[in-house]
């Protein structure tokens, strides 16, 4: 909706009429580590979730400049739950776009934390441009 609120189904009352409740909007937040390199080299960058404990999956597309990064591989990070997976699509990667989605078991939710959840492994090509982030 667009206040930011969801809606869940929650079953049907006696008269057979669906019950729905209203509860706020999630405020955990995914983001990327920032990291750098040396050409030639092997970057990992970490998929971190600032969790609020209310959420059970993520899912995220990112681009990049395939001619300055070869993607590598991903794995779980160091904060990733015992029951978490992967699903990657690779499909696009040869120009650089790359989805995934993670999540744990049904039922089971994120612990809260910031969270390193999986890492995402590059290596810089051997010409790589040098630039400098804020």
């Amino acid at each position: 909706s667009p206040d930011g609120a969801h809606v869940y189904a929650t079953g049907r009352d006696d008269d057979g009429i669906a019950a729905f409740s209203l509860e706020p909007a999630l405020t955990s937040s995914l983001s990327l580590g920032t990291v750098s390199g040396a050409r030639d080299a092997t970057v990992d960058v970490p998929v971190n979730l600032d969790s609020q404990g209310e959420v059970n999956s993520i899912g995220f597309s990112i681009s990049f400049d395939p001619t300055q990064l070869t993607y590598n591989s991903i794995a779980n990070g160091a904060d990733a739950p015992g029951d978490w997976f992967y699903v990657l699509n690779d499909s696009d990667i040869a120009n650089g776009n790359l989805g995934v989605i993670a999540g744990r078991g049904a039922g089971n939710l994120i612990d809260s934390g910031d969270l390193e959840l999986l890492t995402l492994s590059f290596t810089a090509a051997d010409d790589a441009s040098v630039a400098a982030a804020d």
